[in-house]
Parts: structure tokens; sequence; C-alpha cells
């Protein structure tokens, strides 16, 4: 338009000024080994559609490089754990390279914090280190979880809904008082990643993270960690967004003509009536970010 200026833009992890290339917010690999991930929340704009989340401020030469190759990583990941979305009938034997799936973890969740403008300060910091630039990052704990399917009556009948989709959110907690870190959240199908990062950026004590937040420690100095399950289920992690956006998974669904007499597995979990007591020790925020739930069952 006359009398304005472009607005300069540069690459977010390498700062150059191009040319740039649509990134995934989730790796097109992953999308792909989720072929019922076809109702994707986005936090903004504040709707639910069957559209892949991309940004457009990553050149080509980090899409096509460095964070590919954190993609390709992931999707190992995913073929050897993440397809599990039962994993109650014993404990799991997760091996890794830390730095490897932190970085992929903090690229995620980079992305998605950028795509709605939250505690993308944080999350900038890490850069060089998800980069490969820097060997270490001395401010973020990683914390793993195991979410169980939900089973309870469900419209009239017994059974249950699995831990399945991927997702990237911020946490909250019921604390009060500000906490020296943040809690990013990085899901999929029954592996939950919780990422603490210092608000300084140094290094911290994370005693009252561990008290506050579920899950178990992994740790830089090993290869691998067993985990089990957390006694979390589908609902416990989900219900709180799931009745937030009811309304916007619904539209969706409507605008999609879905089949007359369909239940969604937003209503689903809503309804359930399970014989355990609720737990929320956290809850992914319901309002910013992106998530997905499967199709109508």
């Amino acid at each position: 338009m006359a009398g304005q200026e472009a607005v300069q833009k540069f690459c977010a992890y390498c700062g150059s000024d191009g040319p740039f290339s649509r990134e995934h917010i989730w790796p097109r690999g992953i999308i792909k080994r989720v072929p019922d991930y076809d109702a994707r929340y986005f936090g903004n704009p504040d709707k639910v559609l069957s559209a892949e989340h991309t940004i457009r401020d990553v050149c080509t030469a980090c899409n096509n490089g460095v964070l590919s190759e954190l993609d390709a990583y992931g999707c190992r990941l995913f073929d050897d754990y993440f397809h599990l979305t039962d994993t109650r009938g014993a404990p799991v034997h997760f091996r890794y390279d830390f730095d490897l799936i932190l970085r992929w973890l903090l690229k995620i969740s980079y992305n998605a914090s950028r795509s709605v403008g939250i505690y993308t300060e944080y999350l900038q910091r890490c850069v060089p280190y998800i980069l490969g630039a820097e060997d270490t990052i001395k401010d973020v704990w990683l914390l793993a979880v195991l979410v169980e399917p939900v089973t309870g009556i469900i419209r009239g009948v017994y059974d249950e809904l699995p831990p399945y989709g991927v997702r990237a959110a911020r946490v909250e907690t019921a604390e009060d008082v500000p906490l020296p870190f943040i809690v990013r959240l990085v899901a999929v199908n029954a592996f939950y990643f919780l990422l603490v990062i210092t608000k300084d950026g140094e290094a911290a004590n994370f005693a009252l993270a561990k008290r506050l937040l579920p899950g178990k420690q992994v740790p830089r100095t090993r290869r691998s960690v067993w985990l089990r399950p957390s006694g979390l289920d589908t609902r416990d992690v989900w219900l709180g967004h799931m009745v937030d956006k009811d309304h916007l998974y619904r539209e969706h669904f409507a605008r999609r003509r879905s089949k007359s007499g369909e239940g969604l597995v937003s209503a689903d979990l809503a309804a359930t009536r399970s014989s355990r007591p609720e737990r929320h020790p956290f809850q992914p925020h319901t309002s910013r970010d992106t998530g997905n739930r499967s199709r109508e069952r």
C-alpha cells in the first residue's frame, strides 16, 4: 500500500532474511501417523479446522536442515513408542537421546507459542540449543507422563476413550502466587511431556515444579527411563479443553455434515461417568496454542 513501508522479515531461528517456507507446527510425518487427526484446534484464530497448522517465519535452510533432522528423530520415536494409546499393560522402557528429544520438543513448543504470541520470549532463549549451536541448556527440566484411556459409561454403555492425538499448549497450575518458571506441554498420544523453563534463564532448583506437577523426570545423564502409568486418564487432561471448546468442535463437525446421530468425542468426555475421583494436578490452558480430537465417534 502506498505510503507504507514493508516490514522486514527475519527467520525465527537463524535470523536470516529468507527465503522462507512453511514450517509445520506439528511435523507432517507425525500428522501422517495419526490419520484420524482431522479436527485441529487453533489458538489463533480461536477455531477448530481440518487444515494443517503452519507458520511462515522460518527460512528454507532451517526448515529443510536442522529442523527437519529433529522431526525425523521425532518420527522414529513415534514408531518406537509414541504410537501407543494404551500403556496399562506394562511399564514402558523409554530409550532416548536427551538432547535430540529435548531440542525437538522445544522446537514444537516454540513454533506453537509464536503462533499465538504467548511465552515466546522464554522459548526464544532456547533457539541456539534447538539449532545445535549450544551443547547444553541449563534452565529447562523435562518430565514425562503416561496418560491412560478413560473408562466408564459413555452414551449408555461401558466404553473407553484413548488418549489419541497430538497437542502443544501452555500449562497452568493451581498456585495463586507467581512461579519462577513456565510449563509447556507437548503430547503425542499417551506420552505427555512437560517442559519446565525458568523465567530468568538461570539454572534453578526444580523441587517446586516436582511438587506441583505429575510425571517422571527424563534425566540428561541417562539414555533410558522406565515410565509407568501415572493414574491420569484422557478425561483428566482433556476435559477442561473439550468442555470450553465444545461449541467449536460441534460447529466444525456440523460444517462437515457429520452423519446424523453420531456423537462427538467432546460430548463423550463431558458425559463420561467414571468410578474414579476427579484429579486435575495440571491443566493445559484451554484457549491457546494447538490441540486436536479425533473424528466423530
